[in-house]
């Protein structure tokens, strides 16, 4: 379904009083964290690198602030390479001269897991983390912190959980502040599918979409809850924990912010306000 099947008609001029209403992303108060102070300084190597054409087309995703948002523990050259792959994915260029700063630090098996591609099949959201590559943002968070999740996790159903979960948390808030751009261009949107499912309005698909959002952060706590405690002889589990946390905050402050997004929506007579919980006013 894509956003042209949700009937917004433009002839109508939009009523003198029109609606608004409030949605915010909660998290615990022990996800929120802020970014890494280098962003700036590693957005300007990244941009550099590019090259000027690639560089003006990116400006708008603010690339300092995507990775080293959701990933602020990294040291500087882990920073740097993280800022640099998430540049090249915005820019649609292949990441693959960046794998030798990679494979100095992760296994064969972790960078086989990384270049794999994330199949896009499904509902919308599986197509949204597809599209997005959450799979790559999850791969690093043991990338940022130099320590692999091992097998027996991975292949255990409740990690399995907390990834499409996690993945799930950032592909929503990317809908909700993207939300308007993508009306503009008939592009696809978690917003206007619900709006075409149950006939709701504006403000009514925001408010479902921002609920939905709570129960993926619940299922991220309780699925991490359990493995936490099946799997006692890995102490480290609970930092990569921590970092994950991080990581989906990250990406909901970065998306409130970036040029790219808005945290202001306005269409079809509704003004919506979204807003992340706890704020971080003062990120640097």
């Amino acid at each position: 379904m894509s956003a042209a099947a949700v009937p917004i008609n433009r002839s109508n001029p939009i009523p003198g009083r029109g609606r608004r209403c409030t949605v915010r992303l909660h998290y615990p108060p022990s996800w929120a964290v802020r970014p890494n102070p280098m962003a700036a300084e590693l957005e300007r190597r990244a941009l550099a690198w590019l090259g000027a054409d690639a560089a003006a087309r990116i400006r708008p995703f603010a690339v300092g602030e995507m990775a080293n948002w959701p990933f602020p523990f990294a040291d500087e050259e882990r920073a740097e390479v993280i800022t640099m792959l998430l540049a090249l994915h915005v820019a649609g260029v292949d990441s693959g001269e960046l794998d030798s700063a990679l494979a100095r630090g992760m296994s064969p098996e972790w960078m086989a897991r990384f270049a794999a591609s994330a199949v896009g099949g499904g509902d919308h959201l599986a197509r949204r983390r597809a599209d997005m590559g959450t799979s790559r943002f999850i791969a690093l968070v043991s990338y940022q912190l130099g320590w692999e999740v091992p097998g027996a996790v991975l292949a255990d159903a409740d990690m399995r959980a907390v990834e499409v979960a996690a993945g799930n948390c950032v592909a929503i808030g990317r809908d909700l502040f993207g939300f308007g751009g993508d009306a503009r261009e008939c592009a696809p949107n978690l917003l206007t599918e619900v709006m075409a499912e149950f006939g709701d309005s504006v403000g009514d698909a925001f408010k479902w979409a921002a609920q939905m959002h709570t129960r993926q952060v619940r299922d991220v706590r309780r699925h991490e809850t359990a493995l936490v405690a099946r799997y006692p002889e890995h102490p480290m589990l609970t930092a990569w924990f921590d970092a994950l946390h991080c990581m989906i905050y990250g990406f909901a402050q970065w998306h409130a912010r970036a040029p790219k997004y808005s945290a202001t929506q306005e269409l079809a007579g509704w003004t919506v306000q979204i807003a992340v919980s706890p704020a971080c006013p003062d990120p640097f």
